[in-house]
């Protein structure tokens, strides 16, 4: 059996070893002639780095087309050529805008109990999914101290609320989670 000595990235993707290139493209830049375009093949790896830089603002931008991960695309350093959308290269260079709407999600506090002390708690006559139907706002405080119709998890809140989404980064960092949309300028 032959063995071949290959490097992959901490996801099992094979990196390339710069004697071939990936497929890239480049965005229509004709509309702004103040944007100059490069382009750098890898000289260890199959990526391409393309960059977008605006003389107006001095800002660039690096598209990484590749095959494998890199850190530079995992913190958001260079933008990932295979998803990257037009509009998202533009808004780094300065000729788009963003908004952001976070996700948000209905949240009722409650807390998980033994099945074999259930019986010393009452139970509500609403399910968990009927107390979330109930909507944003609505007082739930009359079934506080309660278990939840057919489950084992008391009710903690006083109200049903809704909470903006967030997920711990690489960094460890509490974030929002949400969705950009982008507008030319």
């Amino acid at each position: 059996m032959t063995h071949t000595n290959t490097k992959e990235d901490q996801f099992g993707s094979t990196i390339g070893n710069g004697t071939y290139h990936v497929q890239y493209h480049v965005i229509d830049t004709a509309a702004f002639p103040q944007v100059s375009v490069s382009i750098n093949n890898s000289g260890t790896t199959e990526s391409v780095y393309v960059t977008y830089t605006n003389a107006d603002n001095a800002k660039s931008t690096t598209v990484r087309f590749s095959n494998h991960m890199s850190n530079a695309v995992m913190f958001g350093d260079q933008l990932d050529g295979a998803v990257a959308t037009n509009l998202q290269i533009l808004f780094r260079i300065g000729l788009a805008t963003r908004t952001f709407a976070a996700a948000s999600s209905l949240v009722i506090e409650t807390k998980q109990i033994k099945k074999a002390t259930m019986s010393q708690y009452e139970e509500c006559a609403y399910s968990m999914q009927d107390l979330y139907a109930m909507g944003e706002g609505a007082d739930i405080s009359a079934h506080t101290g309660k278990l939840a119709k057919g489950s084992n998890r008391i009710i903690v809140s006083t109200t049903v609320v809704r909470m903006n989404s967030t997920i711990i980064n690489r960094l460890g960092e509490v974030v929002e989670v949400g969705t950009y949309t982008y507008a030319a300028i």
